[in-house]
């Protein structure tokens, strides 16, 4: 593997001779962010060995891998574990992504296999892109995907009544909550049933666990609020 050292600009932390001299590296890829930082000698002739290498080494796995586990990246789907839930290839490793915004029937929902095939029809086997979020708590990439056309997939399951808006953890997407409100208005996919079960009120249920009242009745969102001003 072949290294290629970036300029270092350098600076003094504090008065005199006695502050300690840091250095900065540029951003790779020009993409804006974090800058990476380097320790110089200065630094590395007080502190104690142990730290010394512990330093080194972080430092060192950032610069080899500044991104690799939030930038945003294409790839091919390869897997569709349910309406919510793909695999895409990246870095010639399939990677789990959940899809940010929204909420499919779980397995044993009614509509659960209709929405993992509407999911399916829409990006398995194509290349994809996505914007990430980091991670959920399972270890899935959470992220917008994008079709090649900029078609977003959530907005498109939603749209055509095979996913919930999830407030939970999308409180404010005003575009989510609009399109969620016209697929129940015109009883798209499984707004055809006049009272489905939301996807976190069935996992509750299964795992034995009380509801609580916004479970049952979500918070009014924002377009809601708009109107009753």
């Amino acid at each position: 593997m072949l290294l290629r050292l970036a300029p270092v600009k350098q600076f003094r932390q504090g008065d005199g001779a006695g502050g300690r001299l840091h250095s900065t590296l540029p951003s790779h890829n020009n993409r804006p962010g974090r800058p990476e930082s380097v320790v110089c000698p200065v630094f590395l002739r007080t502190a104690k060995p142990d730290m010394v290498t512990r330093l080194l080494l972080t430092c060192f796995v950032l610069f080899l891998f500044p991104y690799s586990s939030f930038a945003d990246f294409s790839g091919l789907v390869v897997s569709v574990l349910d309406g919510d839930t793909i695999e895409v290839l990246h870095s010639n490793r399939p990677e789990r992504i959940r899809l940010n915004g929204i909420d499919c029937p779980e397995k044993g929902q009614a509509y659960s296999t209709r929405a993992k095939q509407a999911a399916s029809d829409l990006v398995l086997g194509g290349e994809v892109t996505l914007q990430t979020y980091g991670k959920d708590k399972y270890g899935r990439t959470l992220a917008e995907v994008l079709l090649l056309d900029g078609t977003n997939v959530s907005h498109t399951l939603v749209e055509h009544g095979w996913c919930w808006w999830y407030r939970k953890y999308a409180p404010g997407d005003t575009e989510l909550e609009r399109l969620e409100k016209e697929a129940r208005d015109a009883k798209k996919g499984l707004w055809v049933d006049p009272a489905p079960t939301p996807p976190w009120v069935y996992r509750k249920a299964r795992r034995g666990q009380s509801l609580d009242l916004s479970d049952l009745m979500p918070s009014t969102g924002v377009l809601e609020k708009g109107k009753n001003k």
